[in-house]
């Protein structure tokens, strides 16, 4: 594996350019926004697909097998030992990471990507071109993985049953939805703790809390879901010239830049009565203007524990 693309090289890559940003060299609202979207979307359980050697980007597509998510995975057997008869992995590309973890089940692999499902089904997997909206399948589900979905989860999830697994992370708010399921029951989070995979089952509601203490911050782990404690310092030093008290500083430029991106929005709108049912306001993402540049403001705060990359694993409950 080239070491260029170890998960801790992304990583130092992706803070440089979250840095530019912060500092205003990356001045271009949608530049910078999308070069910060191209960054996240390289990664799905925080190993970018450069570094997963399996992986292929050209129409000669092959079988991926992350190690992150075989060790996850792993855990998550281990941790729980589950009824594994059926597997269900709608949106799934071409990861057949769990046929290495779970190698005695049926796995039942989903996606819309015809090349992609043809590539699992030429390597022995059974694999259907469909969509998760229409697709049922024909037993009930023992475990169902929902990792970075292009859906909410709410069709492949009738088709779980009681007392079977749900293993998502929260790339798009995927955990966070399920979490207000009355019929489901969120049993822990499969982290990194240390550059090892563990079950953290002690307080996993913890991760819809934000930090809330200078410690808290400068120790959170880097997540694309959030700023980084760097690059929020950089734009303390940067706005408010102080290099202290970096979470309390970064709040404050949170709020005056929300501030000032609704009277800016309300401004357009007085301006362009026509478009104002076409705006829309992202209270994450927040861009200010700073002499002459516009800045990009992350107002995604850390959680106290946890990142979307993570695993969550829900268990269905009888209602």
């Amino acid at each position: 594996m080239d070491e260029k693309h170890t998960l801790e090289e992304a990583e130092r890559e992706a803070e440089l350019m979250r840095g530019k940003i912060a500092s205003g060299e990356a001045s271009d609202y949608e530049s910078a926004a999308s070069r910060l979207e191209g960054e996240r979307g390289k990664f799905s359980d925080g190993v970018s697909p450069l570094a997963q050697g399996d992986m292929q980007e050209t129409s000669e597509r092959k079988i991926e097998t992350s190690e992150g998510l075989v060790e996850s995975f792993s855990v998550f057997r281990q941790s729980f030992h589950p009824k594994a008869g059926v597997i269900y992995y709608p949106c799934c590309s071409t990861d057949a990471s769990i046929s290495s973890v779970f190698p005695e089940s049926r796995i039942i692999y989903l996606d819309v990507d015809k090349v992609a499902v043809d590539t699992l089904k030429k390597t022995g997997y059974e694999a259907y071109a469909e969509s998760a909206l229409d697709f049922v399948p024909d037993k009930p589900v023992d475990i169902l993985l929902m990792l970075n979905p292009s859906i909410r989860p709410d069709k492949p999830l009738e088709s779980v049953a009681v007392g079977g697994y749900v293993i998502c992370n929260d790339y798009h708010s995927t955990a966070t939805e399920l979490r207000n399921n009355p019929g489901l029951k969120l049993r822990g989070l499969v982290r990194n703790v240390g550059g090892n995979k563990i079950l953290d089952a002690d307080s996993p509601e913890d991760y819809w809390k934000e930090i809330d203490s200078e410690e808290e911050f400068r120790n959170a782990p880097f997540s694309f879901g959030s700023v980084h404690y760097k690059s929020a310092a950089a734009m303390v030093k940067r706005l408010a010239g102080k290099e202290e008290n970096v979470l309390e500083e970064y709040k404050k430029i949170i709020a005056a830049g929300r501030e000032e991106s609704r009277k800016e929005r309300e401004r357009f709108i007085r301006e362009n009565p026509e478009a104002a049912d076409l705006i829309s306001f992202d209270e994450d993402t927040i861009l200010v203007n700073r002499e002459g540049s516009q800045l990009l403001i992350d107002a995604r705060l850390p959680r106290k524990k946890g990142t979307v990359d993570d695993l969550f694993v829900f268990q269905k409950i009888a209602r």
